[in-house]
């Protein structure tokens, strides 16, 4: 059995990367913050994320600090699914020289949950960032149970506008319906 000891370094470090910012660029998969942290808990380390589809094409590419893209010999990876079909964000710490230890193995994996929380909430952000100002306020109504009609004569627009903001939603969000599209754009509301 590994004995993981972690300093009060390690904490502060920890309490750093719960409290990382989720702004940052529209592209980021995680906050700067949160991979400068990283790369504190783990000295020498480069740190980074990757979103790849089904077919492991490389999306979006994040890593500090800024380097090329190159596997080095000691890797550790965390994978976590993310909004769209086969897509996920791979959050990762490498480095050259020295190996991981069973202390950083388990104290990486200690932080999936940590990791996976603020992946699924900038893919989230990115996500409702593709709708116009217009689709998000029908679909917020919608999101209260208006319908087509009711939001038609909230928002002063055609029934036929309604449906085709609503149509674009499902599109954008990838789902086929206005129940589906609440959940994906509202899952805390959900209950």
């Amino acid at each position: 059995m590994v004995e993981t000891v972690i300093s009060a370094r390690d904490l502060e470090t920890i309490d750093g990367l719960l409290a990382a910012p989720s702004g940052g660029s529209p592209r980021d998969l995680l906050p700067v913050g949160a991979l400068e942290s990283l790369t504190r808990l783990f000295p020498g380390a480069t740190a980074g994320a990757t979103e790849v589809d089904e077919l492991g094409t490389v999306l979006c590419s994040q890593r500090v600090p800024a380097a090329p893209v190159r596997l080095l010999p000691d890797r550790m990876q965390l994978t976590f699914p993310v909004n769209g079909p086969g897509r996920c964000v791979r959050v990762f710490v490498q480095r050259g020289q020295t190996p991981f230890t069973a202390r950083d193995q388990v104290l990486f994996r200690l932080l999936g949950p940590l990791l996976e929380e603020l992946v699924l909430d900038l893919s989230h952000q990115r996500e409702l960032e593709q709708l116009s100002p217009s689709e998000l306020r029908v679909l917020a109504l919608v999101a209260h149970g208006a319908s087509n009609r009711e939001v038609s004569a909230r928002l002063s627009l055609s029934v036929a506008t309604v449906r085709k903001h609503l149509e674009h939603v499902y599109r954008k969000l990838g789902v086929c319906n206005r129940t589906a599209a609440v959940a994906r754009a509202f899952p805390h509301s959900i209950s």
